[in-house]
Formats: C-alpha cells, sequence, structure tokens
C-alpha cells in the first residue's frame, strides 16, 4: 500500500516558523501627513511630533515689473516706480514694497513703499506703485545708471 503525505505532521512545524517571524520582525512605524507629524509606538500610541516636523510654507508669487529710477521736477527729486501683479491663485496681503537701488554692484539707498490695499491683492491683480526720494540719496549716480531691486514685502 502506497504511502501518503501527512500535512498534519508538518503544521505545527509552518504554524510555529510564521508567527514568530512575524514576532520577531515587527517594527514601530512613523507616518507624515501634511499637516500633522506623528508615530505610533510599540504600543499602539500616537504620538504627535509637530513641533519636530518643519512645515514649509511657499511664500506667495507676487511679480514685479518696469522697475525703474527717474529724476522728476526740478531735478532735485527722483521717483522710483514699478508694478506688482499676483501671479498666485491666492489674495495676499499688502502693506509694504521694501526695495534698494544698485550701482555699481553696490547698494546706494534703500526704502520701502506703504501700499494702500487692506483687502490685498487679488489673484492676478496688478497695482502700480511709486516713491518719491531725494537726489541726494542717489549720491553722484544718474538715476538712469540705477537698478531697482525689491528685496521683500509684508
Amino acid at each position: 500500500m502506497p504511502r501518503f503525505f501527512d500535512l498534519s505532521s508538518f503544521l505545527p512545524i509552518v504554524l510555529i516558523a510564521t508567527l514568530s517571524s512575524i514576532t520577531l520582525f515587527r517594527t514601530d512605524s512613523v507616518a507624515q501627513e501634511n499637516p500633522v507629524c506623528f508615530m505610533v509606538d510599540r504600543s499602539n500610541q500616537v504620538i504627535n511630533l509637530n513641533r519636530l516636523c518643519k512645515t514649509e510654507t511657499a511664500q506667495p508669487t507676487l511679480l514685479f515689473k518696469d522697475l525703474k529710477s527717474q529724476l522728476i521736477f526740478d531735478g532735485n527729486m527722483a521717483e522710483v516706480k514699478g508694478t506688482v501683479t499676483n501671479s498666485s491663485s491666492q489674495v495676499i496681503p499688502l502693506s509694504n514694497i521694501y526695495f534698494q537701488l544698485v550701482a555699481d554692484n553696490r547698494v546706494i539707498s534703500s526704502s520701502a513703499v506703504e501700499i494702500a490695499k487692506e483687502d490685498g491683492l487679488k489673484p492676478g491683480e496688478s497695482m502700480a506703485f511709486e516713491k518719491v526720494i531725494s537726489k541726494r540719496d542717489l549720491g553722484n549716480v544718474p538715476p538712469s545708471a540705477i537698478q531697482v531691486q525689491v528685496t521683500r514685502f509684508d
């Protein structure tokens, strides 16, 4: 009579090996989902890690165009002007534009323009800005040789 393979003798060995590997190779898990950051420890407790995780917020996108300086009135004053456009999909609060005047790779003056835009700059909206400064602030540099650089806004 032929002998058949007896599965019942090997079943306990397979079961013990499977359970042992599950128990021995278990690891903690860390999950990160914006804007929260947490970890699940061995006892399945959730630990809040928000103060350790850095969330980077992108600066809203404003485009500054037509930045220039020119002499006005009797030649004792200079005007700095330009256009700002909101190219993002959200309203951007805007109260000040900070700029510097650069000639020959050096900053010769810096100032700010106060913007009267209480409700913020809407998506796609543009507005002109200007600031009159004393020609003394330019030194002996002609306005045509000056570059206007926006440094920041708030």
